[in-house]
């Protein structure tokens, strides 16, 4: 997606403080995570889900334009007229979030249901803004948070997420340092350069030619 798709409200100090609170999250859930003990990637993933919703609560208070709402379906952050709510869509860096989505969530669910509907309400569809979207990340206990992103859920089937309006990338683990990179290709592999294949030139001898 073009950065330019990146909505105001996610200016640049936000978006720090979102993948601050998504790396510190992984970074904690890590240190309890345990499978002989019965602490699995499941139990994981629920810490992550929590330590970033009070990760998230703290670093905004001081925020005016942002406020913290708990109630119903659980915390989401409300964000100069937007609604960010955080989600876990993958655990590999083969997955790719143009078809990775929310385990069943009623409340992700719901968010796509309302920008859908903003969409059809609007006499331009494409140039409606949606105001529902999701932190979706990408990671395991293993490697951490692996990728995240801003994206504005569009279709659901009634109890999950199938589709995403659009995506802003804000993190990757291979390029830690940079605010916005670009997202790979669904389905195309990495280029890499490849070295020109060395010939070897050999003289062929002399063919003579036999008289009768």
């Amino acid at each position: 997606m073009d950065k330019q798709d990146c909505p105001l409200q996610f200016a640049a100090e936000r978006r720090d403080i979102l993948r601050a609170a998504l790396i510190g999250a992984y970074t904690d859930a890590a240190e309890v995570c345990d499978p002989e003990r019965g602490f699995n990637d499941l139990l994981h993933g629920l810490i992550v889900y929590h330590l970033t919703a009070f990760r998230l609560q703290n670093a905004f208070q001081d925020d005016p334009d942002a406020w913290f709402v708990s109630a119903g379906l659980g915390p989401e952050l409300h964000i100069g007229g937007l609604r960010l709510r955080w989600n876990k869509v993958g655990s590999s860096s083969a997955e790719q979030i143009a078809t990775s989505f929310p385990r069943a969530s009623m409340a992700a669910a719901l968010m796509a249901e309302g920008n859908q509907q903003l969409a059809l309400w609007s006499a331009d569809p494409g140039d409606t803004e949606p105001v529902n979207w999701i932190l979706a990340h990408v990671g395991n206990p293993r490697d951490g948070l692996i990728r995240a992103y801003l994206a504005a859920p569009i279709s659901a089937d009634g109890r999950e997420v199938t589709a995403w309006a659009r995506w802003v990338p804000i993190y990757d683990a291979a390029r830690p340092s940079v605010d916005l990179p670009d997202a790979p290709e669904p389905g195309l592999p990495v280029p890499v350069e490849i070295e020109p294949p060395e010939v070897l030139l050999i003289d062929e001898p002399h063919l003579g030619v036999i008289r009768g």
